[in-house]
């Protein structure tokens, strides 16, 4: 008799820890789901979607448990995956860094939230004030009537998405998504907060398209020139290695913000925008609508009392470089002149 308790007792431990630590690793992944077009879609290792609003919801969620989605469209991205037996330190890692935190405007529930795509760094937080919260509700039977009542302390966390942003230029509909929740409010990773799946956005829509997404360059004014084209067009100068950079600060000016270690790698290259001879333009940071292959360039008036070239650098590594660069101006986009100055 006591060899068949112990037994039992045995069992009874082992299930106990099966079920603390066996269902673990995917236990954050069990309480996600998406609902699009009023139809519930279980989160799995990937999930289709169609190109159009959708919603992620957290079942089990407080109000105060913080959520970060982490998306990049580097399918290969290295990062360290927490275990059972060593959970991660949100300050160890650059996905969930706080220093990369995307800052959102305050969460209008009406108008929905964006998730920004990254290519390998930057992560979307959601704070209880940044999505919808609603009471979890327990089903109760009691004979042939089924009612529910609101379960203490819990509740359902919802993240409308209504578009995607993407400011990488690499986003064509497919991006690993890394989700973290912070249960026990202590800023590490533990396994059973962590879950990790591909979403595919399938089809035409109004999710990203035509979405403006900007990328940073930097802007200035070139006040001396040894040699400007008088034409009146833009012009648009490609440097790719040192010889090339060498060749623009002795053929057209020597004001030029390049690190040459970059160059050196071999792994950048860099446009310089150049706008005609002005005292009025100034190029605006450039934007691309996601999902297309155009990096387009705004201008504004900016009126000074002398003349300079507004020029404007553009830093992108070989292997992602994909987009055509135009100039939006009154008479619509335009391809502004191309130098190479590696072939000159």
């Amino acid at each position: 008799m006591k060899k068949s308790f112990r037994k039992i007792s045995a069992l009874i431990l082992s299930l106990v820890f099966f079920l603390a630590y066996g269902f673990s690793q995917d236990a954050l992944m069990e309480k996600i789901f998406f609902v699009q077009a009023g139809k519930k879609i279980s989160a799995e290792k990937t999930v289709a979607l169609e190109n159009k609003n959708f919603e992620i919801h957290f079942a089990d969620t407080n109000p105060e448990d913080y959520i970060s989605i982490f998306a990049t469209t580097d399918f290969n991205y290295d990062y360290e995956e927490p275990t059972k037996s060593k959970s991660i330190d949100v300050n160890d890692t650059v996905i969930f860094n706080p220093g990369t935190y995307i800052i959102k405007n305050k969460f209008n529930p009406d108008e929905g939230a964006s998730i920004c795509v990254r290519d390998s760094y930057g992560f979307n937080g959601f704070s209880g004030e940044q999505r919808i919260n609603h009471k979890s509700k327990e089903r109760m039977i009691s004979g042939p009537f089924v009612f529910s009542r609101n379960v203490k302390n819990q509740s359902e966390a919802v993240i409308p998405v209504t578009a995607i942003e993407d400011t990488s230029g690499l986003f064509t509909g497919d991006a690993d998504f890394y989700f973290y929740v912070d249960y026990n409010h202590d800023n590490r990773i533990d396994e059973n907060e962590f879950t990790k799946m591909r979403i595919k956005i399938n089809g035409d829509g109004n999710l990203y398209k035509n979405k403006k997404a900007y990328i940073s360059t930097m802007g200035y004014s070139v006040n001396e020139m040894i040699s400007s084209p008088d034409d009146g067009n833009y012009h648009l100068y490609v440097i790719e290695n040192v010889e090339g950079l060498e060749k623009f600060c002795s053929q057209i000016s020597k004001n030029i913000f390049i690190d040459e270690e970059d160059l050196e790698s071999g792994n950048y290259r860099f446009y310089i925008l150049h706008s005609p001879t002005t005292n009025s333009i100034k190029i605006s940071q450039p934007y691309l609508l996601t999902g297309t292959d155009n990096l387009i360039f705004e201008i504004e008036k900016s009126e000074m009392p002398f003349e300079y070239v507004y020029a404007r650098n553009y830093k992108v590594e070989k292997q992602k470089d994909r987009f055509t660069i135009y100039v939006k101006t009154d008479e619509g986009l335009v391809r502004p002149i191309v130098h190479r100055m590696s072939e000159m």
